[in-house]
């Protein structure tokens, strides 16, 4: 593991970050580590003279606020993460990792892995047009890439193939308008979030116009959709898919205190796939 060496902020590139930095979160990091100092370096990878940061846009951010020349960082080597898309993919499994994320952040992030994966493992097509909504052959690439992972990432991740497809499906909403509401309530909110991709973008952005106006015109995207004179059709969740929106935005102790209090019913659902396995094997 490389040590931690003290970096110029001014050669670390952040990049497009999938994430939107919270202000409030910056300026309370910042001011714990006006107190305490840093506790934790950023990860930065090598691009010529210069760095890319892979972990720890926060810090870096918090530094920054605070007039740091330098920050602590442990820099891995330009081979390591040789192209844009590996230094992406680092970013992501770090972020998802802490599971910290909101719906709609982890939308964008599931979406963003998954467009790394088929660059890798699908030959582009001559006259290939991105999709906007999961197609028929989007459902085997979003099979062959929940497959891609072990299960107990699958466990830990929340990567079943129903939860990749309503994922890109939030992650189908207009880029500039899921910066617009990345710190908004409703980014919390799978079905508010589902609701809205399923307008057309300019009914999307007439509603993300009403969420983030000042003064502010609609509190949920079922509201704005009343008052542009529309009978929201509110996608509806299972129940079991309930479980699992709030369950993704739990931090991993919680997850693991969850796994626990279901560890009977986890031990025979796991008791009966690994013979439904074997059966399919004989």
């Amino acid at each position: 593991m490389s040590a931690s060496r003290m970096i110029s902020i001014a050669t670390i590139d952040a990049g497009n970050r999938l994430r939107v930095l919270d202000p409030a979160w910056v300026r309370t990091i910042a001011d714990d580590m006006a107190v305490e100092g840093q506790q934790e370096p950023i990860h930065i990878v090598e691009r010529g003279d210069r760095f890319r940061l892979v972990s720890g846009a926060r810090r870096l951010a918090a530094a920054g606020l605070l007039g740091w020349a330098e920050i602590e960082a442990k820099v891995k080597p330009a081979s390591a993460l040789a192209d844009d898309a590996s230094a992406t993919l680092a970013e992501i499994k770090a972020d998802m990792m802490r599971g910290e994320l909101t719906v709609l952040d982890r939308a964008r992030y599931i979406a963003a892995w998954r467009e790394v994966y088929e660059t890798v493992h699908v030959p582009p097509k001559r006259g290939r047009k991105p999709a906007t909504a999961p197609t028929e052959t989007t459902d085997e690439l979003i099979a062959n890439f929940a497959n891609n992972f072990t299960d107990a990432a699958k466990a830990a991740l929340g990567l079943s193939q129903r939860s990749i497809y309503l994922a890109l499906q939030v992650a189908s909403i207009a880029p500039e308008l899921t910066t617009q509401i990345a710190l908004h309530p409703v980014a919390g909110k799978q079905s508010e979030l589902l609701t809205l991709a399923s307008q057309s973008e300019a009914r999307q952005a007439a509603i993300v116009d009403m969420l983030v106006s000042e003064p502010v015109r609609a509190t949920s995207v079922t509201e704005a959709l009343m008052l542009l004179g529309t009978t929201p059709s509110v996608a509806k969740l299972a129940a079991y898919e309930r479980i699992h929106e709030k369950f993704s935005t739990l931090k991993p102790a919680e997850k693991v205190a969850f796994f626990e209090l279901n560890a009977p019913d986890i031990e025979i659902w796991l008791a009966e796939r690994a013979n439904t396995k074997r059966s399919k094997a004989a």
